[in-house]
């Protein structure tokens, strides 16, 4: 368990707000008044932030969460079994990434070509860190595009 988490993006859904949560002697660290930033808390993006934790928490948010990242990894292992240049799979939750045997950001380019904006990172990972509400559909959609996109840049071989 650590003894700090810091948040951000996801706590405001698009509101600019950046959070920390501390236990034990770790609290005791940032008291009130030792950190200004433009991220912290005001009345709006505060509201925002409570609104989003409700959502997350009570709204079935990390149950279809825990659905559709389980749906990406199985769909991304079966375009994966056709692909010869596909090393595997790997992610946590809606966190995905594909682990080529080559540079993939021809992947990346050919994805964008189609609309779809993923990343490539340590020269060999397409990373997938999709929206927390996707669903069957827009996952579908993406897995479609890699299949043809790994297929037009010759993982195959």
């Amino acid at each position: 368990e650590p003894d700090a988490i810091s948040m951000a993006k996801e706590l405001g859904s698009g509101v600019p707000i950046g959070g920390i949560c501390t236990r034990g002697e770790c609290s005791m660290t940032f008291t009130p008044g030792t950190h200004g930033s433009t991220y912290a808390g005001n009345p709006l993006v505060t509201s925002v932030a409570l609104a989003t934790l409700d959502t997350m928490i009570n709204g079935g948010l990390l149950e279809h969460c825990r659905e559709m990242g389980e749906y990406f990894r199985e769909r991304l292992n079966e375009i994966a079994g056709r692909h010869s240049g596909v090393e595997c799979v790997r992610g946590l939750g809606m966190i995905n990434g594909m682990v080529l045997k080559k540079d993939g950001h021809d992947v990346v380019d050919k994805l964008f070509e189609q609309g779809i904006l993923i990343n490539c990172t340590a020269v060999t990972v397409l990373r997938f860190i999709p929206p927390l509400i996707a669903d069957k559909a827009e996952i579908d959609i993406v897995c479609d595009a890699v299949d043809k996109a790994l297929t037009e840049c010759g993982y195959d071989e």
